[in-house]
Parts: structure tokens; sequence; C-alpha cells
């Protein structure tokens, strides 16, 4: 039995699909009611429900949040960070995480989000611009691990979706 005032702790598993397009990257900023990054961009993705493929959540939060098709790709950064409770609740969420590079599957596919999702613009953002955005705090190294791997992809030759 827990005591009075203490605060229960949970895990979580999410992801975040970097996907790119014609030497962008897909942003979504969040809503001004999201209760813990209001006005901060970061990337399609999301925790894993129970009995979830990571395929299968990946694509599915990257539907929900963008209203793209994707082909997962690799990971290539692993991070974790802890979400404060949110109204009368008492835990804490430690999330883990995994950054993956993904691939568009239709690329002329038009950009939206379901209305509850927190989420109040979408957009492709050259790389050369990526710096000027205000992310998420935890997404910050993220972000420059990718820049980094587009850096060394570009040097031999790898060319994501559309470009």
């Amino acid at each position: 039995m827990e005591a009075c005032g203490t605060q229960s702790r949970v895990l979580a598993f999410a992801q975040k699909a970097f996907i790119t397009k014609n030497s962008k990257l897909l942003l979504i900023r969040r809503s001004t009611w999201d209760p813990v990054n209001p006005l901060r961009w970061e990337v399609p993705g999301g925790r894993i429900e129970p009995g979830e493929r990571l395929d299968d959540c990946i694509r599915r939060e990257v539907r929900e949040e963008a209203g793209l098709e994707i082909v997962p790709g690799p990971p290539f950064f692993l991070w974790q960070w802890s979400v404060p409770p949110q109204g009368d609740a008492s835990t804490i969420s430690d999330v883990v995480a995994v950054a993956r590079t993904c691939t568009c599957g239709d690329p002329t596919t038009k950009l939206r989000n379901q209305p509850n999702d927190r989420i109040d613009r979408i957009e492709w953002v050259e790389f050369s611009s990526l710096t000027g955005y205000h992310f998420i705090p935890n997404m910050v190294p993220v972000v420059a691990a990718f820049l980094n791997l587009m850096e060394s992809d570009q040097a031999i030759g790898v060319s994501p979706c559309g470009s």
C-alpha cells in the first residue's frame, strides 16, 4: 500500500518518427491546451498500447497525428524522460523512447491530425531551418542526432522519401 502523499511511477515505451521529404522533416506543434509542452515542436509519434507491435504503433501514431502512411525504418536514437502527474492524478510516467527514420508511403497525402490530439500545426521544415524551432526540451538532442545522421547519409548518397 502506498503511503499518503507519495507518487507512483509507471514505465512506458514510445517511438518518434523522423519522416523526410525533399530535405525537409515533418514536424508537429503542440497546441496551447497541451498541459506539458504548449506551442512546442516535435515529430509525430507516441506510446505503444498493450499488445501492439512496434511497427504498428509508429504507423498508428503518425496516421493519427499527421494523416500520413509511413514505412517504419531503423532506430537511430534512444532516450528517456519523465511526465509529471496531470490534473488529479498522482502517477509519474517514465518514458523510454526510440527515434526512427521513416519513409512516407505517399508523399502527396494531405497532412491532417485528429481534432483532439493537442496538435495545432503540421509542417514540412527544411533541415537548415530546424535550429530555429522551439522544440520540446527532450527532443533537442534527438533533432541534433538526426541532423548529424542526415549529413552522414548525404555524404554517402542515401536518398530518403521524395528527395
